[in-house]
């Protein structure tokens, strides 16, 4: 059943976490991991959807951490009920693996992060601190906007141009396409998707496009099923 347990590190800077997982060994896995940062304190717990929609209605949160699969209903799905209620809740998920499509699908559902089962301790903050600052206002990307802050907390931060191509890559466009929408040579792109690749820390363009939508470059409200294939689909060579 959700509750609330306010640990001695809690304060009103801290970010307030509500853990929704089935196994209790896992939610406690989850709470210790998390809390070895003083900046994060758990606040409850949920077995399901149901509790976890529950601890949201009357709790007042920062982030809510959903396993996938939930006894009831599938993360994707509370996701996107957290996302839509009347006090939009930012969602972390985590899954049993790093499937860049199931990223993408994350993403779409309103997720400000995915992380998978076996990620290390210090991954799985950097992604709840990151999901937690997710900005939900009306300028923000996931509002159309333009690419938030977040971008500055990044090792090496993108260029303008950079993003530009970045945003065109998540929706699903070649080197070719880029080049003629951004009006540079094709060499030139392939040089920005290098660079890119480099600065976020990834391997691909799929693993780039993921890391779009975690970002805010891309609002998760623009996509479509036939760009999540499109994306999954635009592996081209850099």
């Amino acid at each position: 059943m959700a509750g609330s347990t306010r640990g001695p590190t809690d304060s009103p800077e801290a970010v307030r976490v509500l853990v929704a997982c089935e196994q209790p060994l896992t939610r406690l896995g989850l709470r210790a991991l998390l809390e070895e940062d003083p900046a994060f304190v758990v606040v409850g717990e949920a077995h399901d959807g149901h509790d976890a929609l529950a601890a949201c209605a009357r709790m007042q949160l920062d982030l809510v951490v959903v396993d996938l699969h939930l006894p009831d209903v599938d993360g994707l799905t509370l996701t996107r009920a957290l996302r839509s209620g009347d006090k939009p809740t930012r969602v972390l998920l985590f899954g049993p693996g790093n499937d860049p499509e199931l990223r993408l699908r994350a993403a779409a559902a309103g997720a400000a992060g995915y992380v998978a089962r076996t990620t290390t301790g210090a991954d799985l903050r950097w992604a709840a601190r990151a999901a937690a600052l997710a900005d939900d206002s009306p300028g923000s990307p996931a509002a159309g906007g333009k690419p938030r802050a977040v971008a500055s907390r990044l090792p090496n931060q993108l260029s303008a141009r950079e993003v530009e191509v970045l945003r065109l890559l998540a929706d699903g466009c070649t080197n070719s396409q880029i080049a003629a929408s951004l009006v540079i040579t094709p060499n030139t792109v392939k040089a920005h998707v290098e660079h890119i690749l480099s600065k976020l820390h990834v391997k691909d363009r799929t693993q780039a496009a993921v890391r779009a939508f975690e970002l805010g470059y891309v609002s998760s409200t623009e996509t479509s099923a036939a760009r999540l294939t499109g994306i999954s689909r635009t592996k081209t060579l850099i």
